[in-house]
């Protein structure tokens, strides 16, 4: 896959379109300022992995360092165009920093461009055997790493993430692509963004270092500005553009729920074992309150829930 360390003009070298949607550093990142600090008093030791037209497949970072250094040559070494998706979810394996639920939705990401990558090189040893020479149908399985990775199990296995994990990101950026049009958007600490798509809104706030939203939460808040879009307009088509006071009652009810419940969660997380026995007997009262046919709705979710869960983990 690899080949001998060759020197390049880093101007003339770009990140390749697959990892280009990856998270970086910006240009005045401490992390940076500090690597190019490291590599102009030692120099680059490890090479950056590019393909034959200068697309960087490893090392983006490394990359924007030396250009920050304004270097003429860097060492490279030269892989295959076919080989970059495998090479990135390598790297981000090695990423122990992120959550699983980060690690899941940067690997759908990378997912398909690798299990294409895969398909092409069954059809290369297709072609071989056509012409004669034994034919080894797995001779190149998709790798990660030095493991090859053969269902999606198995994927979500070498990813560190359960398949329900990879399951949702997969999802998430179904519906970033479903519904690319800019609306107001508002998240769990009041922060407004206007004329966004759910795609800018959301993927920093997943992908953010201190206080990631989780994918069952970004799930569930794109699914409740949908719901409500959805319900204010058929409104509209019904009342003249006036929601009635009944559809208005049942947002509110939903709203407890899908954003106030939910954006709480991460203080549970957080808290001691004393700390979550004194929240559970002060919220016992509202669940003693509720109605006999919410109750039994709720246990039979919560049931389907905690079996797909145990399911995951085993």
């Amino acid at each position: 896959m690899e080949t001998d360390i060759v020197l390049r003009d880093p101007r003339s070298l770009k990140p390749h379109p697959i990892i280009a949607g990856l998270p970086k550093w910006s240009n005045d990142d401490e992390r940076l300022i500090a690597l190019a600090a490291s590599i102009q008093d030692g120099g680059l030791v490890e090479p950056i992995k590019v393909t034959v037209d200068g697309l960087i497949a490893d090392g983006r970072h490394r990359w924007m360092a030396t250009k920050r250094l304004n270097l003429d040559e860097i060492p490279c070494i030269i892989v295959r165009d076919e080989d970059v998706a495998t090479i990135a979810m390598a790297t981000l394996l090695e990423r122990r920093h992120y959550t699983p639920g980060q690690r899941a939705y940067l690997a759908s990401m990378l997912a398909e461009p690798a299990f294409k990558e895969r398909q092409k090189r069954r059809l290369e040893n297709l072609k071989v055997g056509q012409n004669g020479n034994p034919f080894v149908p797995d001779a190149h399985p998709m790798r990660i790493g030095e493991e090859r990775v053969e269902k999606l199990e198995e994927f979500c296995a070498r990813m560190g993430v359960s398949v329900r994990t990879m399951q949702q990101a997969r999802e998430i950026r179904e519906l970033f692509r479903e519904h690319p049009e800019h609306r107001t958007l508002t998240d769990q600490f009041g922060n407004t963004e206007i004329d966004v798509s759910f795609l800018e809104f959301f993927e920093p706030r997943i992908l953010d270092e201190n206080n990631p939203y989780s994918l069952g939460g970004a799930l569930t808040g794109i699914k409740s500005v949908l719901a409500q879009e959805k319900k204010a307009s058929a409104g509209k088509a019904h009342t003249g553009g006036k929601p009635k006071a009944q559809d208005r009652q049942m947002e509110l009810f939903v709203e407890v729920f899908n954003s106030h419940l939910r954006n709480r969660y991460e203080y549970w997380a957080a808290a001691d074992e004393n700390q979550k026995a004194e929240l559970l007997v002060n919220i016992l009262p509202a669940v003693e309150e509720m109605p006999i046919d919410l109750l039994e709705g709720l246990e039979k979710k919560l049931r389907a829930e905690l079996k797909k869960r145990t399911a995951d983990t085993q």
